[in-house]
């Protein structure tokens, strides 16, 4: 994974707008290929490798909370399946465990 820090978008391996610049750049002049230091190389490495590692880390968490809210959503649909309530008309209220009627067209608009 690598992004250019010169075009800013995800590049893969390598940008293909730098890859181009620096093959003409070799092509003009064979003289002039830069080298990466070792530590710079190590620094590289390691930043990528955090950057996986956290890109993996954020994609379970991501899967852990999808399972959890499904989980609240289903205990929530029991709750009113066993209470007879309709969520159409009632709001379970998790901070508070109650239940809130819904107010109706006619009880916003003050008809009664």
């Amino acid at each position: 994974m690598a992004i250019c820090p010169d075009h800013g978008h995800y590049t893969g391996t390598s940008c293909n707008k730098c890859v181009a610049i620096a093959n003409s750049i070799q092509a003009s002049d064979p003289k002039i290929v830069p080298k990466i230091e070792d530590a710079d190389k190590y620094l590289l490495r390691s930043c990528e490798n955090e950057c996986l590692s956290a890109q993996v880390e954020m994609q379970a968490l991501q899967a852990k909370f999808q399972s959890a809210q499904n989980a609240l959503n289903r205990a929530g649909a029991a709750v009113f399946e066993k209470l007879g309530l309709s969520p159409q008309e009632w709001i379970l209220d998790i901070k508070s465990m109650t239940f809130v009627k819904r107010a109706t067209n006619e009880n916003s608009s003050g008809n009664k």
